[in-house]
């Protein structure tokens, strides 16, 4: 794994990573510099592959408009409501989901997960389950409406008598309770 060096606007450049002491300070402000020139006479930024030659000449090989640029970030979720990391899926998955896994496993999970709640507890969450920001995964907070579960409270009530711990599960409040019956399922 190569040096990487950061420049944000006119800053100076700032040392991320010295794997191999490939350039120094200096050669970094000089390839940053030419690349700011190289992208005020083009009129954008530029992909810029270059060279630093034994006697320290910044030598350019090739440069062109960038065309592979990131998305801008935001961390707007893309539903309303409240989402949170530290909850399901969220504390399971440390790092950011891949788009299949976005698109085929999380909605797969998602839907078993609250098909199997309601099967239990008599109770379904709204949609979405989960959100992804940024390629981070969140889990919906958004519980049930009071209407929602006061139209499911005479099912609950009776999931409640025949399996109190089982119904534990609906709320983040009990859920430790309902963990060995989830273990044994």
């Amino acid at each position: 794994m190569g040096d990487e060096w950061v420049v944000v606007d006119n800053d100076a450049p700032r040392e991320r990573r010295h794997a191999e002491g490939a350039i120094n300070r200096g050669n970094a402000e000089l390839a940053a510099r030419t690349a700011r020139r190289i992208a005020e006479l083009r009129g954008s930024p530029q992909d810029i592959e270059w060279a630093i030659d034994a006697e320290g000449v910044l030598w350019i090989l090739q440069a062109g408009p960038m065309t592979a640029l990131p998305p801008e970030v935001s961390w707007d979720p893309p539903a309303p409501g409240g989402f949170s990391r530290t909850f399901r899926l969220g504390e399971w998955i440390s790092g950011p989901v891949t788009p299949l896994f976005e698109w085929w496993l999380l909605p797969a999970i998602g839907d078993g997960l609250h098909s199997t709640r309601q099967q239990w507890v008599g109770l379904r969450a709204p949609r979405p389950y989960h959100v992804v920001v940024n390629g981070w995964t969140f889990f919906s907070l958004n519980w049930p409406s009071p209407i929602a579960s006061m139209s499911s409270l005479p099912g609950m009530l009776l999931r409640l008598v025949r399996s109190p711990r089982r119904v534990a599960g609906a709320r983040p409040e009990t859920v430790r309770f309902s963990i060995p019956v989830y273990e044994q399922e």
